[in-house]
């Protein structure tokens, strides 16, 4: 049985006041959010977005939306492959990949409709006052995961009929059926829907912001290239090492590998033959394959050395490092400093990086 995850990222996100799907938190698009929680559980991802707007990612199918919520739905129902649909809202970036194994699990088991809800915890009362019995209602959430073929049916039903709801559970429930499965949700998988919501999101993302400490030194001497951050630097004196000696790269490296690793950059790159001399911008290109579940937030440096100046360096320096880790430039800090000749023989680096996992 094949699963098509469709996330619905079309809407014009009116109450929000723009298109809440594509704003970045720390430089990620939230949409983005989304396809990471399905991806490697579900056979395809499509995503829905408005006719405006133009994307191209990896791995993912690009489908255009409605008018309507409705309409986007359909269009990626249509669109896909799988013999079950899990329709998910973009503006519920913070979905777990437990509450969609939990999901998928339930239509394995024979269910055509499942559906995510969590419990009300305040008093609820209408416009006029009234209070309303929170026993008998419950907060509905997505992905709603449905048997393909039926929920297709429910919605060419629907426009035939001229009737309209707000999510995929009410076409289901009106012309197909009321056996939908309810499942426990997640309280943490809210939907975004007014611009204060945003520090909600950034509250949960926070558990999952990771920061590790870099550092490495290498004496000062002559005949030997100084290179740093992958820029050869003119200068009477370079950096002596068993690679190329480039403080800066290997502090990166030494920052990063300690929160994702728990390794030091020596049992990543040990002293063989093998690394003997290397270009360590190629070793910073060879360990960002260990990244592919991580997102950079920031890398701060600071680099010591009394000569030469760096400042004129500082630019390119930047765009190599942003060029392998795909980071923009604006979240990397350099800073050399010439130490007050307290270390006129080495040249040193400090690199604290900030990570989302």
């Amino acid at each position: 049985m094949k699963f098509s995850a469709i996330i619905l990222a079309g809407g014009k996100g009116l109450r929000f006041g723009g298109y809440k799907q594509f704003l970045k938190i720390f430089d990620i698009p939230i949409y983005e959010f989304s396809i990471k929680a399905f991806e490697n559980l579900v056979d395809e991802i499509i995503l829905v977005i408005p006719k405006n707007f133009n994307l191209e990612l990896k791995n993912v199918k690009i489908v255009y939306g409605g008018e309507t919520r409705a309409n986007s739905s359909y269009n990626g129902i249509i669109n896909s492959s799988g013999d079950f649909v899990l329709i998910h809202d973009a503006s519920r970036p913070n979905v777990s990949k437990e509450l969609i194994l939990r999901i998928k699990e339930e239509l394995l088991r024979g269910n055509n409709a499942v559906v995510p809800f969590i419990e009300i915890r305040d008093t609820i009362r209408d416009k006029f006052g009234n209070e309303l019995n929170r026993e008998n209602l419950m907060l509905i959430q997505t992905p709603q995961g449905f048997k393909k073929e039926l929920i297709k049916i429910a919605y060419e039903k629907a426009f035939e009929n001229n009737i309209s709801g707000t999510d995929d559970a009410f076409y289901y429930k009106t012309f197909i059926s009321n056996d939908i499965k309810y499942i426990n949700g997640d309280f943490e998988n809210f939907k975004i829907t007014f611009r204060d919501d945003i520090k909600i999101l950034e509250h949960f993302l926070m558990k999952n912001i990771k920061v590790g400490f870099g550092y490495d030194i290498h004496p000062l001497v002559e005949n030997r290239k100084l290179i740093i951050g992958g820029v050869e630097i003119p200068s009477n004196f370079g950096a002596y090492g068993h690679s190329d000696g480039d403080v800066l790269i290997h502090a990166i490296i030494d920052s990063l590998s300690g929160i994702i690793l728990n390794k030091s950059i020596g049992e990543i790159f040990p002293e063989n033959e093998r690394y003997e001399n290397a270009y360590s911008l190629n070793l910073l290109k060879e360990f960002s394959n260990n990244l592919k579940n991580y997102k950079i937030i920031s890398i701060d440096a600071v680099v010591i050395l009394k000569e030469p100046k760096l400042t004129p360096y500082i630019d390119k320096i930047k765009q190599n490092i942003s060029d392998v880790l795909k980071l923009d430039k604006n979240s990397i800090s350099i800073k050399p400093k010439s130490g007050n000749n307290l270390k006129d023989k080495f040249i040193e680096c400090y690199v604290i990086s900030t990570i989302l996992e």
